[in-house]
């Protein structure tokens, strides 16, 4: 369960805040 809460927050904030320039994503 946490490991898929995880995963959906990183594809959240990926959704909502793309990795800025430089910056490697987040998962």
């Amino acid at each position: 369960e946490l490991l898929a809460d995880e995963l959906k927050a990183g594809v959240h904030a990926l959704a909502i805040e793309p990795a800025a320039p430089g910056e490697r994503t987040r998962w």
